[in-house]
């Protein structure tokens, strides 16, 4: 019996540990492309720590991730420039640090804080802090403005907006 407990504490210490991102959650049982996948708003907008969602004017901006059956498309809803023709999004692996990159975002959408340029293609890259099921924080650090935005999105419902 005290091999049970002693062996599933350490199992459980073990997975605590081991998280993806640095603000949880340690386990899913949904692949982080069905998590991100979906409708999503913004509910906080954050410049350096400080609310700023009104101040933007990004409080009623909605945007849309598609899933791999969309071809990962990427695109903003009841706002003007928010991502446009063409927008998507992927994955990618920076120093042990999980990103979304959004290809083509216009400069004024609340993601356009980060761009790099490899091969001609513009993105804006975010670190994931958090991937929940209805709730995604993501954070950059913006050269121009010498600051750190931090975004909150929580998603209206589960439905996959392709398929």
């Amino acid at each position: 019996m005290r091999i049970i407990i002693i062996s599933s504490t350490l199992i459980i210490l073990g997975i605590s540990a081991c998280t993806k991102y640095p603000e949880g959650p340690a386990f899913s049982l949904r692949t982080k492309t069905n998590r991100v996948a979906g409708v999503w708003h913004i509910h906080k907008y954050e410049i350096d720590g400080v609310d700023s969602l009104q101040h933007m004017g990004f409080e009623t901006h909605e945007y849309v991730f598609g899933s791999s059956s969309c071809d990962r498309t990427f695109y903003g809803r009841n706002c003007t420039n928010c991502a446009g023709p063409g927008s998507e999004w992927s994955f990618s692996t920076i120093d042990k640090k999980l990103l979304i990159n959004l290809l083509y975002i216009p400069a004024t959408s609340p993601f356009s804080y980060s761009v790099n340029s490899t091969a001609g293609i513009t993105y804006d890259s975010w670190e994931i802090m958090r991937l929940k099921n209805k709730e995604m924080i993501l954070e950059s650090y913006s050269d121009v403005s010498n600051s750190t935005i931090r975004i909150t999105l929580v998603k209206e419902n589960n439905k996959r907006p392709c398929e």
